[in-house]
């Protein structure tokens, strides 16, 4: 249904219009426009004449309401519905509001409308909004004007999230003009165009239903208790806020300018941040701390960085100006985020804490979630790239060049998504696994190695060995370019050869099939270690000596090392990048969180701990004392999260910190960091 039909029908009489006319109000083609009329015909709504003139009947706000909403018949409202559309009547001032009205318009008993005015009352006395009614005036709101807009927005919100409840907004919009919500669109849309704005998807309803219902307010009642961001007299959106003021309403008289700026921050609540524009820069400044932060608690490095940057700071942009307004966001997923994604969650609620500081308040959950799902993206983009990188193999075969070449030659047949380097002596193995990470070792002999995913193999295998040894690595290694055949596939291919026993279906085959697939594919997260399984006392180390924080480093990445968890060079790594990047270790309360990427050194996942007694000056600054260090080794981008979460979580309070920081023995240490 287009909008823009609402300057054409009219709640008082028929109109007779010709199609040029139409095409002409509604911007559209001749085709469009006849695709349209057809779809009105249907409706009843119109009837297509001789010489392509239109009939428009007059139409009723409820059945406008009904067509624009895509709605097949009057909807019966929730309690916490009908609560928003009473205040929301109130709000709109378009008429004597009374209980009379609210019976209409929620089509419930009196008894009905006083109880929901009573739950109402109670509601917006926690806001310090009272309820008044006089005979003269009927139900009108007092208190802030600001707070007054807020409850309404929030209203919105609520409403919009189901059709019954649009419904409802189209039709407190119509009831006194049928092309209220037609000019508040286009204003508003023209402002953000004449602007050069970007409008974030799914927001910009929000901000037209707002303004639609404040309408009658917009300059007669000046929100005083607006606190202003200091960050929008020099924004572009600011001659947004100008334009919609003026073209919606010309009762301002007074108080313009701040009329002017509120109604900026409410269009900048639905607009991208634009990286062009100098006077936003403090978001990419806090945006780039966030991600920072996010890579220090997650142990990850964001190969994509510039592009996860632009998408923060685009989304930290409207949420900062929602936040300022303390307008709320519908986030219907906000609560399976928090509980399936709880990791990635709770590490993005620490690294929001500077950005917190900068705004002055706690970063609602409805906010925090996207934004989690914004770094869940790019880990997880993390983990797909990570995996369809070509494993590194090295062949290490003494038994001759002959052999050893056809030995290359037959595994690059049967694992041609691997990369292959082949040695033909011990000690020629032995320097070059030192100097390089390899994924795989295929090995002819035995040797004497902590190192994982090592495949004794023969010179020349049969069909039966390497049909085995292509199982052995897949079951190991996820190979890029692997495919698992679905299960439908898989008893197609078995049918012929297949004899079901009595009672046994090929769907119950397919189930069988299929639950064994899927439960392989979840023991990738299911089987992802815990602090427990990671920590003991031989990774722990309390530390009385003095030392830089590069030997703090060295040190605490010790255990590490001994277990072979590491190599020389993951150490390595972590000192030289907090030469490159800085102290980004530092993630505060005196913790530092040493580490590097996998393909740096790291064989298998572990944490050490050290505490010293005497803060090391990370980068030799002042400002960044650590007296914990826990060094990670990650492998990948994921497999760690659980680990760390439960450690971030620890950490985050402070108590237990101190606690740490305050233990004697190592046993005590570990038993703060397990939670025994």
């Amino acid at each position: 249904m287009d909008y823009r039909f609402g300057y054409i029908f009219d709640e008082n009489q028929d109109k007779v219009l010709s199609i040029e006319n139409v095409k002409n109000i509604i911007h559209a083609s001749e085709v469009d426009v006849r695709k349209k009329l057809l779809n009105l015909k249907n409706m009843n709504a119109i009837e297509l004449q001789k010489n392509n003139m239109v009939l428009f009947h007059r139409i009723t706000p409820k059945k406008w309401s009904l067509m624009i909403s895509n709605s097949m018949e009057m909807p019966v409202y929730s309690i916490a519905q009908r609560i928003a559309i009473i205040y929301l009547t109130c709000y709109m001032e378009q008429e004597l509001t009374s209980v009379y009205l609210f019976e209409f318009l929620l089509d419930v008993s009196k008894g009905t409308v006083l109880s929901d005015i009573k739950k109402l009352r109670r509601f917006v006395g926690n806001y310090k909004i009272i309820l008044n009614y006089s005979r003269k005036e009927g139900f009108t709101l007092k208190g802030g004007e600001q707070t007054i807009r807020k409850v309404a927005h929030d209203f919105i919100v609520q409403l919009m999230e189901e059709k019954s409840g649009r419904y409802a907004l189209f039709f407190l919009m119509s009831s006194n003009d049928i092309e209220l919500y037609s000019r508040t669109r286009d204003i508003v849309s023209s402002s953000i165009k004449r602007a050069d704005l970007s409008v974030v998807d799914g927001r910009l309803n929000e901000v037209i239903f707002f303004v639609g219902c404040s309408t009658k307010r917009i300059g007669t009642k000046p929100v005083y208790d607006f606190c202003l961001s200091p960050l929008i007299k020099s924004i572009e959106t600011l001659k947004s806020g100008i334009y919609v003021c003026n073209i919606l309403t010309n009762e301002i008289t007074e108080n313009s300018e701040i009329e002017y700026e509120y109604m900026s921050e409410v269009i900048m609540t639905a607009i991208k941040g634009d990286p062009k524009d100098q006077s936003l820069d403090i978001f990419f400044k806090y945006s780039a701390d966030i991600i920072r932060h996010m890579e220090a608690l997650a142990a990850i490095e964001f190969s994509n960085y510039s592009n996860l940057l632009i998408n923060l700071f685009r989304h930290l942009v409207p949420a900062y100006f929602r936040m300022n307004l303390n307008f709320k966001i519908a986030n219907s997923i906000t609560a399976d985020v928090r509980k399936q994604y709880r990791e990635i969650f709770n590490m993005t609620k620490m690294s929001l804490e500077s950005f917190e500081k900068f705004i002055n308040r706690t970063v609602p959950n409805e906010e925090l979630s996207y934004i989690a799902i914004l770094f869940g993206g790019a880990i997880y983009k993390e983990k797909i790239k990570r995996k369809n990188l070509k494993p590194r193999a090295i062949v290490l075969c003494p038994d001759g060049a002959s052999l050893a070449i056809l030995l290359k030659s037959e595994l690059k047949e049967m694992f041609p998504n691997m990369r292959f380097k082949l040695v033909e002596g011990i000690n020629e193995f032995f320097v070059e696994n030192s100097r390089s990470t390899y994924d795989v070792i295929f090995s002819t002999t035995n040797i004497e190695m902590k190192q994982k995913n090592i495949f004794m193999v023969t010179p020349i295998m049969s069909p039966f060995e390497k049909n085995a040894l292509m199982t052995r690595v897949q079951n190991k290694i996820i190979l890029p370019g692997a495919k698992i055949l679905p299960a439908g596939e898989i008893i197609k291919t078995l049918k012929p050869y297949m004899d079901l026993k009595k009672d046994v279906t090929e769907q119950d085959v397919y189930i069988a099939i299929n639950n064994k697939i899927n439960k392989n594919i979840r023991i990738e997260e299911d089987d992802r270690p815990m602090l427990k399984d990671l920590l003991s006392p031989d990774m722990i180390q309390l530390n009385n000596g003095d030392m830089n924080w590069k030997d703090s480093i060295r040190v605490a990445a010790k255990p590490l090392l001994d277990k072979a968890a590491i190599e020389p060079k993951y150490i390595d790594a972590m000192i030289n990048k907090v030469k490159k990047y800085g102290p980004f270790i530092n993630i505060g309360e005196g913790i530092a969180l040493p580490h590097a990427r996998p393909e740096e050194g790291a064989n298998k996942i572990g944490i050490s701990v050290m505490k010293t007694e005497k803060p090391v000056l990370i980068l030799d600054e002042e400002e960044h004392p650590v007296q914990l260090f826990i060094c990670l080794s990650a492998v990948d981008s994921s497999t760690h999260l659980k680990a760390l979460a439960e450690l971030t979580e620890i950490i985050s309070d402070k108590g237990k910190v101190q606690n740490i920081l305050k233990a004697n023995t190592k046993e005590d240490v570990l038993n703060i960091l397990i939670d025994r």
